[in-house]
């Protein structure tokens, strides 16, 4: 939106300044500045421009004058200072027409250069778009509470919209999270892909506006719109890493020179943002990765567990749902992947920054799902199960190259508890290899019985894999159909006779060959006991 006329001449600095005429063109915005010494200066003129000129031009070329401001370019000029100098005295007809166009002329000092006057608009621009960004009245509990960053990116695009009157987003590459400063940024781009911003997927041309700052402007010609569609991206880079793109969607407009530095310096703020964000995480995820450790292996006393839980934006009131990541075999790089199993977790539908995100050693990451997910209005059985849904859409995309499983306390405990949380979740991933093969996340509450039972893992195996290598052809199965309802009758020949419609020697005949094949002893209850649950569990 650059400055006005009059926000221009009620800085100190132009206090000598003097309109003479048009003053009704005081709220034109101003976006640049230009000289004009030369006869054929109005030729390239872009528009709300400050024209300065000595006035020299005009004794030179007498004419040039009245040709200039009765240009159709000359319409669109914000404000012209001129030097009296050279230019004597200005006709009453000139006045008029400066009046008739709402086009202000000023009359310059003498002794000023024009370098001064272009520092000094450039500063007054810059103080003002920073005055712009202040950002006050967000009173964050710890810097790395997620609704304090989501307001403050809020107020940030927000005033940058205000004052460039152009739609901007932020991306959030690690949370997988979108920020707008209003409804018109997916409005002008519901024909765009989120990654056709920084990675566009047809033919576009790309002019570089800053290369430090790798500000791109992106365009292309669509039949939708008059002119070529453009937007310019910039993306927040910390430590080599891609942290999140900054967006502003130009439309058919491009954005003007002093409204670039308003982008710049909301850019700026943004980027110092996530900086300060990033090295704060760092600090926080060692504090509680320790924490971790430290419960899980019983380390802490009451005391101690009060004095590390303070130290973090962690309560002893929330309660949390577990999910232990767990890769087979050894992997020296999936300790490293804490923000593919971020990604795992589903952003688009959780509050990312209230997973709590956790590496135990080289072959599992624990991850803490918060127990209320007001975000999103989700109940906590949706929650899990869009949670565990979402694991297993994202594993394919993200994870597939481990071989993992994944354990789920879903029973919600505070932090205090965190061992119990974490035993369920190591149980629910052994048990679950057993008894659920072919499932990736496991939950605590599947084991049915199994979860409290002490029953070897590796003899319960076993006995799975004696059923399935026995019991696989057709008739196979209807044995053990006959042994389910055999053991859900205790044991009644005549019951079990009665229920599948056969003569009873041919019940005692099959269950016969079912427990010579399995080498199994009915009268032991523990044996009896072990078998019906398994065979409960695969059916």
């Amino acid at each position: 939106m650059g400055v006005t006329v009059r926000q221009i001449l009620a800085h100190k600095p132009f206090k000598n300044f003097k309109v003479i005429a048009g003053r009704e063109g005081l709220d034109n915005q101003v976006q640049g500045i230009s000289v004009s010494d030369s006869p054929d200066a109005h030729l390239w003129n872009n528009g709300k421009e400050f024209i300065l000129t000595s006035g020299y031009i005009f004794t030179e070329h007498p004419d040039y004058f009245e040709k200039l401001i009765n240009s159709d370019a000359f319409k669109s000029v914000s404000c012209m200072g001129i030097k009296l100098r050279f230019f004597k005295e200005v006709s009453k007809n000139t006045i008029d027409h400066f009046n008739k166009i709402k086009v202000p002329l000023i009359v310059l000092p003498e002794e000023i250069t024009w370098m001064t006057i272009i520092n000094d608009l450039n500063i007054l621009v810059m103080n003002k778009n920073i005055q712009q960004f202040i950002i006050t009245n967000i009173n964050p509990n710890n810097l790395l509470e997620y609704s304090f960053q989501k307001r403050k990116v809020h107020k940030i695009l927000t005033n940058m919209e205000q004052e460039l009157d152009f739609p901007a987003m932020l991306y959030d590459v690690e949370a997988g999270l979108s920020y707008f400063s209003s409804d018109k940024f997916i409005k002008y781009s519901k024909h765009l892909k989120l990654d056709d911003f920084w990675n566009p997927s047809f033919e576009t041309s790309k002019e570089v506006l800053c290369q430090t700052l790798k500000m791109t402007r992106y365009r292309y010609k669509d039949d939708r719109f008059d002119r070529p569609f453009s937007w310019i991206t910039v993306p927040v880079v910390i430590g080599n890493e891609v942290k999140a793109y900054f967006v502003v969607i130009e439309k058919e407009n491009l954005i003007d020179y002093f409204d670039q530095f308003a982008m710049r310096i909301g850019f700026i703020l943004l980027a110092q943002m996530f900086e300060q964000l990033s090295f704060l995480s760092l600090t926080e995820n060692y504090k509680f990765e320790q924490l971790v450790y430290n419960l899980i292996n019983n380390r802490l006393s009451d005391q101690q567990i009060d004095e590390a839980i303070s130290n973090i934006t962690l309560s002893k009131e929330e309660h949390f749902y577990g999910f232990l990541v767990n890769v087979n075999g050894e992997s020296d790089n999936f300790k490293e992947d804490r923000l593919l199993v971020r990604k795992l977790m589903g952003p688009a539908i959780l509050r990312i920054n209230d997973i709590r995100i956790s590496v135990i050693d080289s072959k599992s990451i624990l991850a803490l799902v918060p127990k209320e997910n007001r975000e999103t209005g989700l109940d906590n059985k949706r929650l899990l199960d869009t949670v565990t849904h979402l694991l297993v859409e994202n594993y394919v995309k993200l994870m597939n190259r481990y071989d993992i499983r994944i354990g789920c306390s879903d029973e919600a405990i505070n932090i205090i508890e965190l061992q119990r949380n974490y035993e369920r979740c190591v149980q629910a991933i052994q048990m679950g290899k057993v008894l659920f093969p072919n499932e990736l996340v496991v939950s605590y509450s599947q084991l049915g019985p199994f979860a409290w039972m002490s029953i070897n893992k590796e003899e319960l195996y076993k006995m799975r894999r004696k059923l399935e290598m026995n019991f696989n052809e057709k008739e196979c199965q209807e044995l053990l159909h006959i042994l389910r309802i055999y053991l859900k009758n205790n044991l009644n020949y005549s019951q079990t006779a009665k229920e599948t419609f056969l003569h009873i020697n041919t019940i005692r005949k099959r269950i016969d060959t079912v427990t010579q094949k399995l080498n199994l002893n009915l009268e032991d209850p523990d044996e009896r006991l072990k078998i019906e649950i398994l065979l409960r569990i695969m059916n």
